[in-house]
């Protein structure tokens, strides 16, 4: 996630691995996903799978390799670009997050909730399924539009 300074507080996505953004709108009360993991499951899906690459043998493995360019970014992939209002909310996160608990059943992140104790809060409320892979960074905008 690149945070690109303009006057639309714009972001630029671009997913790689087991992992997934989801974007929180302080309007709409609401989480959503913005990505999709880069699993064979997923590639097989949405049918964006190269016969010339190298693809991972189980169903859920990672695909290929990648790497990064001077800017941070990564050919062939998308970039999606997301713009952000004043204390809206983005959340990277692995699968022992999204597989824990339904994005449906997330709480919501208020403006008056201190970030930390919200995070102490979502972690103790996806521990007991998460098991050994709970990991998640949460950035929210707070400069009003």
């Amino acid at each position: 996630v690149t945070y690109l300074p303009n006057d639309h507080q714009d972001v630029e996505i671009q997913s790689l691995g087991d992992s997934r953004v989801y974007h929180f709108s302080a309007i709409q009360q609401v989480w959503r996903c913005l990505t999709t993991d880069d699993i064979l499951g997923n590639q097989i899906k949405f049918s964006v799978l190269d016969a010339k690459k190298e693809l991972g043998s189980r169903y859920y493995s990672l695909t290929g390799f990648f790497s990064a360019d001077d800017k941070h970014q990564v050919k062939d992939k998308a970039i999606i670009e997301h713009s952000l209002k004043s204390y809206d909310a983005l959340l990277v996160c692995t699968d022992g997050v999204y597989n824990a608990a339904f994005v449906d059943h997330w709480p919501i992140l208020k403006p008056t909730d201190h970030l930390t104790d919200w995070i102490k809060a979502f972690a103790q409320q996806l521990a007991p399924k998460a098991h050994d892979n709970l990991s998640f960074i949460v950035v929210r905008c707070i400069n009003p539009c």
